[in-house]
C-alpha cells in the first residue's frame, strides 16, 4: 500500500486522520506522514483497514453517538435540552 492509496481509503471512508489514527492506535501525525509519503505506510496497514472496512457501521455508530453524548453535553452545561 502506497501514501496515494492510504489518502484515498480514508476519503472513501469519510474519516479525518485523528479518526483513523485513533482506530489503529496511532498518532494522527504517523497517519499524516504515511500520506505524504514522508514514512511508508507498515506492511500490516491493509489487513487493519480491510477489518476496519468490515467493522464501518459498527464504527460510524460509535463515531455518532460519540458525537451525540458531545452534543448533549454542551446543551447540558448551557441547561438545554436536546432530544435526539
Amino acid at each position: 500500500m502506497n501514501s496515494q492509496e492510504v489518502r484515498e481509503w480514508r476519503a472513501l471512508y469519510v474519516l479525518s486522520r485523528a479518526q483513523l489514527a485513533g482506530m489503529l492506535g496511532c498518532d494522527k501525525k504517523t497517519v499524516e506522514r504515511w500520506e505524504l509519503g514522508t514514512t511508508p505506510p507498515p506492511r500490516w496497514l491493509p489487513l487493519a483497514l480491510e477489518t476496519i472496512a468490515g467493522h464501518r457501521k459498527h464504527i460510524a455508530n460509535r463515531l455518532r453517538a460519540q458525537r451525540d453524548r458531545k452534543l448533549m453535553d454542551r446543551a447540558h452545561t448551557k441547561g438545554l435540552k436536546v432530544a435526539l
